[in-house]
């Protein structure tokens, strides 16, 4: 059968995030400007000891670190024949102090590349390139779930465009997600027989094109 683990509502707890984070830009010629952006994080829920357990962790819980509702009666003393609810109220619990902080990966290095050439005297031609690429993290924020979540994963931006020399007016193809970076199922996590997770995913999940023309007025 399916196994529901308790949802308590508590505080998030305190977090911690540290590192260092830097932005570059140089002009390597009159035209190719090349960007690097990066980030080095150590995220930390450094208390968070009223977390509500995960389904795995409460299907795990007689054995690992999740409070059982025989841990629970135990704990508080109550007799479950007397107050079930009372017995059982410390059911689901664990402490999440030293984990993880959810979003943050531990890297992410953003390098971008722009270059322009003449066409001509009147028109110009430009390139756009954008690559991110960062390593894993958790996604959930609410119950640290690992049924869905982020591996290491890279993001590809494109874009050619062709316009007028003084910017006036510029058309570009462009192409988002390249990679089509995406979270990741993992069914060791998912406790639920059927196997079936929903997962909202947006536009940006996935990879997109399109063509964009813009026109400055003077």
């Amino acid at each position: 059968g399916e196994i529901d683990a308790p949802t308590p509502t508590v505080n998030a707890g305190l977090q911690r995030v540290k590192g260092v984070e830097f932005d570059v830009t140089a002009a390597v010629t009159e035209r190719l400007t090349l960007s690097l952006a990066g980030a080095l994080l150590d995220g930390e829920m450094v208390d968070f000891q009223g977390a509500g357990c995960t389904p795995s962790e409460f299907l795990n819980a007689d054995v690992g670190p999740c409070i059982s509702e025989s841990e629970s009666a135990e704990i508080t003393g109550i007799d479950p024949d007397v107050d079930e609810d009372a017995a059982f109220a410390l059911a689901g619990f664990i402490d999440r102090s030293g984990s993880d902080a959810p979003r943050t990966p531990d890297w992410k290095f953003i390098l971008m590349a722009d270059y322009s050439w003449p066409v001509g005297n009147e028109y110009k031609a430009t390139f756009n390139s954008k690559l991110a690429i960062s390593d894993g993290y958790i996604d959930n924020v609410e119950e640290f779930d690992r049924i869905v979540d982020w591996g290491q994963h890279e993001n590809l931006n494109l874009s050619i465009g062709f316009g007028a020399a003084d910017d006036t007016w510029q058309i570009s193809v462009w192409g988002r997600n390249l990679t089509e970076s995406q979270p990741q199922y993992n069914p060791e996590f998912d406790v639920e027989p059927t196997g079936i997770i929903v997962k909202s995913l947006g536009l940006n999940d996935f990879r997109t094109y399109g063509v964009q023309f813009r026109y400055n007025y003077n």
